[in-house]
């Protein structure tokens, strides 16, 4: 992420994961109106449920970044979520996607609660292939307990 960019921050909280950066436009998304509310990194948000409706309401090609912290594991219709977020970014966009060992176990989908760390990676880097990413990497960090990984997809110039 760099200034200026263009963020579509997925599955926000009250709390933004997003760097102290000055970005363009910033628009998160969630299920909880008032923890978007409290969260100051948003300059807009909308309500939806994306195991109920797959389409983001967003215009093609308006965005740079289209991040999503600590929430993947709940995603029962990934390929179509991924395709979504490779069609609101502009062309060279990236997807991040973040995640650590912890998730509520009665949310997370059974794709998910059955593979060790490296291979929820793996299975983030197929929701992105799924979606239209052509070039995906991920980064991993183990401090102690608690691993951080990140998968990233790029999106082709066209």
């Amino acid at each position: 992420m760099s200034p200026g960019d263009r963020v579509f921050d997925a599955m926000s909280s009250w709390v933004s994961f997003l760097p102290p950066l000055s970005f363009e436009r910033v628009v998160g998304h969630g299920l909880n109106r008032a923890e978007l509310q409290a969260n100051d990194q948003l300059d807009e948000f909308f309500i939806q449920d994306f195991n109920a409706n797959q389409r983001l309401p967003l215009d093609d090609e308006q965005f740079d970044v289209v991040c999503c912290a600590l929430s993947v594991q709940y995603l029962q219709y990934p390929g179509a979520i991924f395709s979504e977020f490779e069609r609101i970014l502009s062309p060279g966009g990236t997807a991040v996607m973040s995640f650590t060992n912890r998730m509520f176990p009665t949310k997370a989908v059974r794709a998910w609660r059955m593979r060790s760390m490296d291979e929820r990676a793996a299975l983030v880097e197929e929701y992105l292939t799924a979606g239209g990413f052509t070039q995906t990497e991920h980064v991993v960090d183990h401090p102690g307990d608690d691993p951080f990984y990140a998968v990233i997809g790029h999106t082709d110039f066209k």
